[in-house]
């Protein structure tokens, strides 16, 4: 599909053998995109240079940074939640409707998945 500043990102299927009732992973063939971190290598004595390769972290440092990623993803759907809530309150409580749309971002249904 494309690459990132430090992600490549390309089409995969999620098939699970106990699928879920709704959601991600209820239908038999589900259409994700995998996401792979990637290190730029550098010729050596041109690390300004846009010519670079990609290089694979060693599945210590990568898996750390994967589910580091995961549970950032994780907290900041709670917090938008959150904030979400007050802001409902908020307009339900005023005496004025807002003069303004207020906008709804979400953020991607993320998981992650271990695969040696």
């Amino acid at each position: 599909i494309g690459i990132g500043g430090f992600k490549t990102a390309h089409t995969g299927w999620l098939t699970l053998m106990s699928p879920l009732t709704s959601g991600l992973g209820s239908r038999a063939w589900h259409d994700i995109v995998v996401k792979r971190p990637f290190e730029k290598v550098y010729p050596k004595g041109m690390p300004a240079s846009l010519d670079f390769k990609i290089g694979c972290f060693a599945p210590k440092d990568k898996s750390a940074k994967l589910f580091m990623e995961a549970n950032v993803l994780y907290w900041v759907k709670a917090l938008l939640g959150l904030i979400y809530n007050v802001i409902d309150r908020a307009v339900a409580g005023a005496s004025e409707p807002v003069p303004f749309n207020i906008p709804r971002v979400c953020f991607v249904k993320a998981g992650l998945v271990l695969s040696y």
